[in-house]
């Protein structure tokens, strides 16, 4: 199943989102600032561009895509929130190379 919540700019964290979930999108959700309370069994997430999020932390530590595109409050030490294994990550627009990436997650395939 999936979860949508994307351009909703008042949502600040996913503590109430769905627990049963193999993709979420929240994209464009500038007021989010926490991934805390994510399904642990998602395994698709696009944040693209949600600009107050400073860490990846409490999402699960394998995903299939992820999509971290201007998330520019996403700051660099706290990329150890990545996942440990990526299949395909989007980072356009980011403040931080994939080298920088490759040092905390595996990643397939960048985009």
């Amino acid at each position: 199943s999936s979860f949508d919540c994307s351009s909703c700019n008042k949502l600040k964290s996913l503590q109430f989102s769905p627990k049963k979930l193999m993709s979420l999108k929240c994209s464009l959700c500038y007021g989010l600032i926490s991934l805390e309370g994510c399904s642990r069994l998602v395994r698709n997430i696009d944040c693209n561009s949600c600009i107050s999020l400073p860490s990846l932390a409490g999402i699960p530590r394998r995903l299939n895509t992820l999509d971290i595109s201007y998330c520019n409050a996403l700051k660099k030490e706290n990329l150890n929130s990545l996942p440990k294994a990526v299949g395909v990550c989007y980072c356009n627009g980011c403040s931080y190379s994939t080298d920088e990436i490759i040092k905390y997650s595996r990643v397939s395939l960048f985009n």
